[in-house]
């Protein structure tokens, strides 16, 4: 949302700071999700969401911000989770793993909302500003194009 900053430590913790006022606003301990700890955040568009996961975990973790608390966490994937992004209209978590897989999530119930298979791991992800269109490269350099009108 271009106002805070999140930071997530070797000790498990994550931190938000506000960056008009470097204020910090939230400080949350033990966020370890399996063995692991999480190295990558993401953003929702109108900054009252984040999403953490790594790519050696299955599950991702979303953050209330406001609420300065623990979210949903999406299981689902079954191997490790590489991108994770919002749709532009903040009603979904669109997710790709080692798994070959690209899931759709329900934001705010957390519930699977649609599964697709790649034959190739899905390295990038975008979608367009209407969230009508997701569009998914995966390493061979082809562009998959999804259609989601039917979701929104």
């Amino acid at each position: 949302d271009g106002n805070h900053i999140i930071y997530i430590s070797q000790d498990s913790t994550l931190k938000t700071w506000n960056v008009t006022n470097g204020e910090k606003t939230h400080t949350k301990t033990d966020i370890i999700l399996g063995d692991r700890i999480h190295h990558e955040v993401t953003f929702s568009a109108d900054g009252r969401m984040a999403a953490s996961f790594n790519s050696s975990q299955t599950a991702i973790h979303l953050w209330d911000l406001e609420g300065h608390q623990s979210s949903l966490i999406l299981a689902g994937h079954t191997n490790g989770v590489d991108i994770v992004m919002f749709s532009a209209n903040g009603n979904y978590v669109i997710s790709a793993g080692k798994d070959m897989t690209l899931k759709i999530w329900n934001r705010s119930t957390g519930a699977l909302m649609a599964a697709f298979t790649a034959e190739v791991y899905v390295s990038k992800l975008a979608i367009t500003t209407d969230s009508t269109t997701l569009i998914a490269g995966d390493w061979f350099g082809q562009i998959h194009i999804l259609r989601l009108e039917e979701m929104i």
